[in-house]
Order: structure tokens, then sequence, then C-alpha cells
């Protein structure tokens, strides 16, 4: 039975891009990179978005799990270009703080 040591070396991030075109049908994944740490494999899946040149870049977990005998092939994470959170959520957030600002000057003034 293998230890833990030699269950994290077995694990591989790979890290896929999908390219910026035109017709997204056409677009092809690209593996760029195979590591075996899962903070380094996030950290350059940031820095490959960040170039610009890809619409999506997918961080994905292989490894063998013993107990059941297979390979396991998993997204870890998914990365888009461009994608913002939408308005409703600032909103709230915004909403949410000028509530709790209210509902402390409301106190401290009443208080006095």
């Amino acid at each position: 039975m293998a230890n833990g040591k030699d269950q994290e070396q077995a694990i591989e991030y790979t890290i896929l891009t999908l390219a910026h075109t035109g017709e997204q049908s056409d677009a092809q994944w690209e593996k760029i990179e195979v590591l075996t740490d899962m903070d380094k494999a996030l950290a350059q899946a940031q820095k490959l978005l960040a170039t610009g040149k890809y619409s999506k870049v997918e961080v994905k977990k292989k490894f063998f799990d013993e107990k059941n005998n297979r390979k396991i092939d998993m997204t870890l994470r998914m990365l888009e270009a461009g994608k913002k959170k939408p308005l409703g959520t600032w909103v709230f957030v915004v909403g949410a703080l000028l509530c709790g600002v209210g509902a402390f000057a409301l106190t401290y003034f009443l208080a006095q």
C-alpha cells in the first residue's frame, strides 16, 4: 500500500487553455503544462488568463483511486476571461453596507 507522499506525487494537475477565436465551435483545448503542485498550477493558470491570449483556462486534477482501481480525472478550476459578477450582487453588498452604517448611526445617536 502506498503512503501519503507517494499518493501526493501521483496527483497531476494539467493546465489546458482555450484560445480566443471568432468562432467558439472551432476552438481547440491546448495542453500547456502538467505540474504536481496544486498551488503552482493554479497560479500558472491565473498568469495565463491574465495574458489575454485565452478565453478560458482549465486546471484538471488527475489521480489514481486505489480503492476502486481506476484513474480519476476531474476539473479542479475553470477560469474565464471577462467573466464579471452580476450587478445584483454589488447592489446587495452596497445596500447591506448602507443598512449596517445606518443602524450603527441610529443606535449611536439614540444612545446619547
